[in-house]
């Protein structure tokens, strides 16, 4: 089914190596039959690997509730026939793989604190903690070790809640990677291709279907899709 594909999956990659295997299929849907994901992902990576050299991960695990990670992603989008800079605030509950995210035209503290709020609103509820990194927007100072300054407006918004923060230790992104790569995913999944959209709201609407739409497709290790999770 994929004999008639192999120029344009290589060429796809080569534009954008960070193509998922998964987002490839949707673009070639409407050119013939085409195989599962399970499938589409095995022959993607055999020809990732003819391209570039395999990444790895490890994969951590979290308590249900427990954690909630925060970043800001960049992308691109055309809003009203201009080509302007995006920046959205994603959230992920990594412990069952669910995530939100927000567009908006600029990284602002009042933007972080609303996309915080509306995630919260779109999980159903606040969790024990929040991780983010050592944005400004919410750390006016770093101390020794985990010990921070907060922001008078960040730490007033998560008191609100009872909620404690938890901020990487500088230069280590890593520590927060589940959200690093939700960020990845959702610019993979909704950016690529360039969205065409009236406006910021229409944006935004077009995220939620693509997140709502993938619950159900994706799945955790157990079996269970991530909407169960």
């Amino acid at each position: 089914m994929l004999d008639p594909h192999p120029d344009r999956i290589r060429a796809l990659l080569q534009d954008e190596p960070e193509f998922t295997a998964k987002r490839i299929r949707r673009l070639l849907e409407g050119s013939g039959p085409l195989p599962g994901e399970r499938a589409m992902r095995k022959y993607v990576a055999g020809l990732r690997a003819e391209l570039f050299a395999p990444r790895a991960f490890v994969h951590r695990t979290h308590l249900p509730g427990a954690t909630s990670g925060f970043d800001f992603g960049k992308s691109c989008a055309r809003i009203e026939g201009r080509v302007r800079r995006v920046k959205y605030l994603i959230a992920t509950l990594p412990s069952s793989n669910v995530y939100f995210a927000k567009a908006y035209p600029v990284e602002r503290r009042e933007y972080l604190l609303d996309g915080m709020l509306c995630a919260f609103r779109h999980f159903g509820g606040v969790t024990g903690r929040a991780v983010l990194d050592n944005t400004s927007l919410a750390v006016r100072e770093v101390l020794r070790g985990p010990e921070r300054v907060e922001t008078q407006h960040f730490e007033a918004f998560r008191g609100a809640f009872g909620m404690r923060a938890d901020f990487c230790a500088p230069a280590s992104g890593w520590e927060k990677g589940s959200v690093e790569r939700d960020a990845e995913y959702l610019r993979d999944n909704v950016f690529r291709p360039m969205p065409d959209v009236h406006s910021f709201d229409d944006l935004n609407a077009q995220i939620l279907i693509e997140l709502e739409r993938d619950l159900d497709q994706r799945h955790l290790p157990d079996g269970r899709t991530a909407r169960q999770a």
